[in-house]
């Protein structure tokens, strides 16, 4: 164990400064630098020696999901790593090295899965390519991050069987089942528990976050809102949740994939709970209310400000589109701007306010720079922004007109926009900015969710 590396170095260190004869400090600098590489020589041969490698479910938080990962370390320094990260595309021929810094350690010297996580939108996550040994027995070695701030991510290494190779290579793609909007477009989810009679049990919100693999499910009980957060990991029948959730004092885990009816179901006894698509939320959160307050006033997109899962493969086409439509013009779209500072929030009546909408495109130089403007008459309805289209602002909205009719439908969805808040904005390019984020929905085509950012003021 490291830890009786550590307890030879410090009784060493104590038996030299006592004592004044220069020749005995080179004696014990060999003792303790030949018991420190034979441990380390220990740790890379029992990496090596494991016949079929190692396996792990990684989390890279201790409270988020896991990914499914083989390792396979060889005598000259090379691994093989598959997971089930992004279907297996970072997974790229490495090196490792087993050495010491302040403490034994191991680390994944090339870009693979592990530095790819580390970086993803932004550094989301707590992800780790540099791992500490903190217990290592003949079975299993427990690795603990070298680098993270505060309690520190651990992964543990489980000597893999035969056929683990196969199985987490047969998990590659499959995440994308769980992903919003893999073959219904809707951006909403349904969780609902019913008994073999059909009664509803229990009903909320399930949407899932494709980078931590976090699951999260939204309820309202007593008038009170309630979100909960539950970590899962891939399986090839569907997923688990990795702590299981109780409804109805029934414990539900492991979920099944059904691809004819895209849903995802468990049954337990006389329940069933299914993971469905929906073309409206199961429940109306009321953060429109925040419009119009310091820091809700104007939202904004711009196109360099990074990706994040939130927005839609629907709304990014529709940005494509427009992108499309703007060739001919040598432009592209780079910033939209919705004022909506003068909103009602109430949401009572039927009285509208009028709002504007700005839309800059940019051609090759700085000087190429126009900016379209449209009008929209708005009003909240039962937590719902409805904006109905006015008519321009300027001789640019009208030129543009057809070339951004995309975004103007999608603003002026004749079901309403609904907005939920997500904190503080980020992306992959962006983190730790100080800019309130949320998104819209469209009612009349669920499949269209902008996520961007509001201007401080």
């Amino acid at each position: 164990m490291p830890i009786n590396i550590y307890i030879l170095i410090l009784i060493s260190s104590a038996f030299i400064a006592c004592n004044t004869d220069n020749e005995v400090s080179p004696l014990f600098d060999d003792v303790v630098n030949n018991r420190i590489n034979s441990q380390l020589a220990s740790y890379k041969k029992l990496l090596t020696d494991a016949e079929f490698g190692w396996k792990s479910e990684y989390r890279a938080e201790n409270n988020g999901g896991a990914y499914s990962i083989y390792l396979k370390f060889d005598n000259n320094n090379n691994i093989q790593i598959i997971s089930d990260y992004d279907n297996g595309n970072n997974d790229l021929p490495t090196t490792y090295r087993v050495g010491i810094s302040q403490f034994p350690e191991l680390v994944f010297e090339n870009y693979t899965m592990f530095h790819s996580l580390y970086v993803a939108r932004g550094f989301e996550l707590n992800a780790e390519f540099e791992f500490i040994f903190e217990e290592v027995t003949s079975d299993y070695i427990i690795l603990k991050s070298k680098t993270d701030v505060g309690e520190k991510s651990t992964v543990t290494l489980v000597k893999a069987t035969a056929e683990d190779k196969n199985k987490i290579t047969q998990l590659q793609g499959l995440d994308a089942r769980i992903k919003t909007g893999f073959i219904n477009n809707s951006v909403f989810r349904n969780l609902t528990v019913k008994n073999t009679m059909g009664d509803i049990i229990f009903s909320s919100a399930f949407s899932y976050n494709d980078l931590t693999r976090l699951s999260t499910i939204f309820y309202i009980e007593n008038e009170i809102e309630i979100i909960k957060e539950y970590p899962i990991i891939s399986t090839i029948t569907g997923f688990d949740f990795i702590d299981p959730i109780f409804i109805s004092e029934t414990e539900f885990k492991s979920f099944t994939y059904d691809a004819i009816n895209d849903l995802f179901t468990s049954t337990v006894g006389n329940l069933t709970a299914t993971i469905a698509y929906s073309h409206i939320p199961e429940f109306i959160k009321n953060d429109s209310s925040v419009f119009t307050s310091v820091g809700y006033k104007t939202f904004a997109y711009g196109s360099i400000w990074g990706t994040n899962h939130l927005t839609s493969t629907g709304f990014e086409n529709l940005i494509s589109q427009i992108n499309t439509n703007l060739i001919s013009e040598n432009k592209s779209l780079y910033k939209f701007e919705l004022f909506l500072e003068n909103i009602n929030t109430t949401g009572m009546g039927s009285s509208e306010t009028p709002i504007t909408l700005w839309v800059n495109m940019q051609g090759s130089t700085s000087d190429d720079n126009h900016w379209a403007g449209y009008k929209f008459d708005a009003k909240i309805v039962d937590s719902i922004l409805f904006l109905n289209y006015s008519g321009t602002e300027n001789d640019d909205g009208i030129y543009y007109k057809t070339k951004l009719q995309p975004l103007l439908d999608f603003f002026a969805s004749t079901k309403g926009l609904y907005y939920e808040n997500f904190g503080l904005y980020n992306s992959s390019t962006a983190f730790d900015w100080y800019n309130n984020s949320g998104t819209f929905t469209s009612l009349q085509d669920t499949s269209l969710r902008i996520y961007s950012l509001w201007y401080p003021q």
